[in-house]
């Protein structure tokens, strides 16, 4: 009978006469685009996750190849294993009482030992996390994170729940060997020795995992990325990711299973609302006026900065409904992609409005980032405008009113904008969400993306 070896947490091998049964399994499409006589043509060819002559594949795929091959009736055994962590204490939190959803998720990743939790954003991702890392007190643990605000406010957090013996890695901060916690981003991480981190961590955590993708180097058996240099290198028995959102594409579904493993537990946006856990937003979608000089602009890109970066109508629009909600009590979070959008939107709202807007972008620095943070969770703050540095991650449980002026049609970067204002807590009645029915090509076709979101989350 032909065998499926089990290397390690990050490769399997499957023999010789497994592989072409394995193949249509972790297939996907791969396309570049090649200069022609008069255009460039799109090349469309197909491409694995797998070696197709050493039969190599990575480990968090096993299930799916597994269950494949049980379809399809193709005998085969499993050999070897790799090491599985046992608990020595049950999930506990200092000050918390963990929910049945939250129990569940954990004992769901102590279970299987790798996968995806997904779970709304806003939803307690944070507290199931160290929940199953109190239940591993001499585990060594790495945390990794996309963003500063991210570790900051995750080391916060360990703090909170008097987690000791933790390094923090990014903005500056190098030191970490010989200690139990590590929380890094992937920015700062990817630059250790990988013949340290390898075998040195027990636990991989990765946070808004859906970054965690890539394509397939099936010479070198790793995955062209960071987080998938760096997957392919550690050894961690354990590796959970968090996310909101599932990616898309099949290549970007394969490399994250690959790399983590498969969706092992989930919290749904309706069940999260019933269980009074996030609040189900009030929409608000606000037609731009139509202009013929923005719509003669054939590009996307030159489409993206007329018609939404310096279209002065929209952000008068933005910057008017940012005074309208600050009138009525609320904070107010305006998500950019650009950072002259949010200047332009910021200049508007002082000199039409009289309104200063708090401004955090990348070049922010983190003390500012976070003292801004602070004060708008205090509600110091009435108004700020952000950049992806606040898309992801950032918790502002009192935020009331989130505007995404971002436009685009991904479901991650939509989600995970409007998102940050959905927390339910006590005083809070209303969660609000507007956004804007852009009126040109390629705009209005994205705006169509965004509402089928909001409608499948039942939003609208």
């Amino acid at each position: 009978m032909n065998n499926i070896s089990i290397q390690d947490s990050v490769l399997c091998k499957a023999d010789k006469g497994l592989i072409p049964h394995i193949i249509p399994c972790l297939k996907y499409s791969r396309s570049r685009w090649k200069e022609g006589p008069y255009a460039k043509k799109e090349i469309v060819t197909p491409a694995y996750f797998i070696h197709q002559k050493s039969g190599f594949f990575l480990t968090g795929l096993l299930p799916r190849v597994c269950s494949f091959l049980l379809m399809k009736d193709i005998p085969f055994a499993l050999k070897d294993s790799y090491e599985q962590l046992i608990p020595t204490k049950k999930p506990q939190l200092k000050g918390v009482q963990l929910r049945p959803d939250q129990q569940r998720l954990i004992e769901n990743c102590v279970t299987n030992q790798r996968g995806i939790i997904l779970s709304p954003t806003r939803s307690g991702k944070t507290v199931v996390a160290m929940g199953l890392m109190s239940m591993f007190p001499k585990a060594k643990i790495l945390f990794l994170c996309n963003t500063l605000d991210i570790i900051n406010q995750t080391i916060a957090e360990l703090k909170r729940f008097n987690f000791q013996d933790v390094a923090k890695l990014g903005g500056g901060s190098k030191e970490w060997i010989g200690k139990r916690i590590v929380v890094s981003t992937i920015q700062t991480f990817i630059k250790q020795d990988p013949y340290i981190y390898s075998d040195y961590f027990d636990i991989t955590i990765v946070d808004e995992a859906h970054h965690c993708t890539g394509t397939w180097n099936s010479n070198k058996k790793t995955v062209n990325s960071q987080y998938g240099t760096v997957m392919c290198y550690s050894n961690s028995p354990v590796k959970i990711g968090f996310t909101a959102t599932l990616p898309t594409t099949k290549v970007q579904l394969l490399s994250l299973e690959g790399l983590i493993g498969p969706v092992i537990g989930e919290v749904t946006q309706e069940e999260s609302i019933k269980l009074k856990i996030t609040m189900k937003p009030k929409m608000q979608l606000i037609p731009v006026p139509y202009n013929k000089t923005i719509a003669s602009n054939r590009k996307y890109a030159d489409l993206y900065r007329c018609g939404i970066v310096d279209n002065r109508i929209r952000n008068r629009l933005i910057a008017k409904c940012v005074k309208t909600k600050v009138e009525q009590g609320s904070t107010v979070l305006v998500m950019v992609k650009e950072i002259q959008h949010g200047l332009n939107i910021q200049d508007i709202a002082l000199q039409v409005f009289g309104i200063d807007i708090t401004f955090v972008q990348g070049a922010t620095d983190a003390d500012t980032r976070q003292q801004t943070k602070d004060a708008f969770i205090k509600r110091h703050l009435k108004a700020v405008i952000s950049t992806a540095v606040w898309r992801e991650g950032v918790n502002i449980p009192s935020l009331n009113c989130t505007i995404n002026a971002i436009g685009g049609k991904s479901e991650v970067m939509t989600l995970q904008a409007v998102g940050r204002g959905l927390t339910k807590m006590e005083g809070k009645v209303v969660a609000e969400i507007i956004d804007f029915l852009d009126p040109y090509k390629y705009l209005a076709e994205h705006c169509i993306y965004r509402l089928a979101i909001y409608s499948k989350n039942d939003w609208i």
